[in-house]
């Protein structure tokens, strides 16, 4: 029984691990999508600026 409840656990901790491993993945996207929106809009509103 107890080699069954630490198969468990350890499934159960690689399971938390990968789904905060994914989470983290997911807010990195995030961020670097988050800067490359700014940078685009940055880029348009210069050439808003030049062309007006």
């Amino acid at each position: 029984m107890s080699t069954l409840l630490r198969r468990t656990f350890l499934q159960k901790t690689l399971l938390q691990q990968t789904l905060l491993q994914q989470t983290l993945l997911q807010q990195t996207w995030q961020t670097l999508m988050a800067h490359r929106m700014k940078s685009m809009l940055a880029i348009i509103a210069i050439a808003w600026g030049v062309i007006s």
